[in-house]
C-alpha cells in the first residue's frame, strides 16, 4: 500500500482509507491485483512469460481484465506456487 500512496502523490490523486473502505478521490476504491511469480529463472531471475511476450503485451492483457495492482517478489522471499 506504501507504494500505491507515494505514487499517488506524484499523480495528484487522493487515496484514503475511512472507516474500512478504500477510497480514490472520495470514490471506493478496490484492488483488484495479482502475484506475478516467475522470478525462479536461474539464469536472470526474469519474471516468468518475458520469454515469450513483451512487457507491454502483459500489461495490456492485465488492462482488458480489469487488473490495477501487480506484486512481484524475488524467487528468495516468495514460495513456489503449486504446480
Amino acid at each position: 500500500m506504501a507504494v500505491l500512496l507515494i505514487s499517488s502523490l506524484a499523480s495528484g490523486l487522493n487515496f484514503e482509507a475511512r472507516n474500512g473502505k478504500l477510497l480514490l478521490d472520495g470514490q471506493p476504491f478496490f484492488v483488484k491485483g495479482i502475484n506475478w511469480y516467475g522470478t525462479e529463472h536461474k539464469l536472470d531471475h526474469t519474471l516468468f512469460g518475458l520469454d515469450v511476450h513483451s512487457l507491454d503485451y502483459y500489461f495490456a492483457l492485465l488492462q482488458e481484465e480489469g487488473f490495477n495492482a501487480v506484486v512481484s517478489c524475488p524467487a528468495t522471499h516468495c514460495p513456489r506456487p503449486a504446480h
